[in-house]
């Protein structure tokens, strides 16, 4: 019998003691933060919807419902090191370009494409206002810097591509957008290809000049993506959704307030004029939505890519897409 009460007692505070530890581990990965990388422009401060939705404080309001809170954390080293961060779990979704994205899903890593931020991301390659490069042909031969692995890499390899070149023709030099323009103003490079928002400064500065610009190449544009890691997403649905709420009410402001818009988006650096040089016209590309030429689009991205040989690993656009969330967040679903 006092074996039997021992052996009782014995499961009874084993029990316990699991009882206990679950609810500790339940407590332990209760989600509490979201935390958000994007592309940081040199200030702590995003651009574009992003922007609007953390200065505007929709995103904040959409997890408060939810008992969370948001973390934007900037990342220096755009896509590519966004890519680190989700691949590592400390970001849950990331705000960045479309080819380091591809690339990181196709070298196999989980993630679930959930919209578009901007479609029309322009790049362009600069030289010097007084160099006398004045074409990609002239470029042979040449330093020319920019980021592997971002939507810009596209650029320049589909720049040089068109005029029957490669990157073993030029001296290549693998830099962040901040440190491109440095080595361009110092001349330590004869050539960089730089996000829109680069081009903007440098070119209103009269620190550089567009050889070729991606305005006048539709098909070279890139697009700005909205990622989640698919563990993330599936495990929290209703976070995903407040996320892109939070992104349709930044959107809507936009369309209300293009003035304003372009007030907020100076925190990220910018000039005024610099921000009207990257919107004529206040034309804006965010459409969240992702439609069938967005698709289209990210198809081609990844094809030219495997095709160059950047991207490693082929994969299916149509299973990466889930647009529940999307739907979800507008009330649709």
């Amino acid at each position: 019998m006092k074996k039997y009460l021992f052996t009782a007692a014995g499961i009874l505070l084993t029990v316990s003691m699991l009882l206990a530890g679950c609810s500790q581990e339940v407590k332990k990965e209760a989600l509490t933060t979201v935390k958000i990388g994007y592309v940081d422009s040199g200030k702590s401060f995003p651009t574009e919807l992003l922007a609007i939705a953390v200065e505007k404080g929709y995103i904040d309001e959409e997890f408060k419902k939810l008992g969370l809170k948001p973390e934007f954390i900037p990342f220096v080293g755009a896509g590519p090191a966004i890519n680190e961060g989700l691949g590592s779990k400390n970001l849950d979704i990331g705000v960045y370009g479309d080819t380091p994205a591809i690339l990181a899903k196709g070298a196999g890593m989980e993630t679930t494409l959930l919209g578009t931020g901007n479609t029309g991301q322009d790049a362009a390659i600069l030289v010097p206002v007084d160099s006398p490069i004045t074409s990609v042909q002239d470029l042979k031969g040449k330093k020319v810097a920019t980021m592997k692995g971002a939507y810009m890499h596209r650029t320049l390899v589909e720049a040089l591509k068109a005029n029957n070149l490669s990157v073993k023709d030029i001296e290549f030099f693998h830099m962040t957008a901040p440190e491109a323009e440095t080595a361009l103003i110092s001349q330590k490079v004869e050539a960089i290809v730089s996000p829109n928002t680069s081009v903007a400064k440098l070119v209103v500065n009269k620190q550089a000049k567009v050889v070729i610009n991606c305005k006048d190449h539709p098909e070279w544009k890139g697009q700005n993506f909205l990622i989640a890691r698919t563990e993330f997403a599936k495990n929290n649905p209703n976070a995903v959704v407040a996320f892109l709420k939070g992104l349709i009410r930044a959107k809507q402001y936009v369309t209300e307030n293009p003035e304003d818009a372009k007030l907020i988006w100076t925190k990220a650096g910018y000039t005024k004029e610099q921000i009207d040089y990257m919107y004529p016209e206040n034309k804006f590309y965010f459409e969240l939505v992702l439609s069938d030429k967005t698709i289209q689009n990210i198809k081609y991205t990844k094809d030219f890519l495997l095709e160059n040989n950047i991207l490693k690993g082929n994969f299916d656009v149509d299973k990466w897409i889930d647009k529940n969330y999307y739907e979800k967040a507008l009330g649709n679903k």
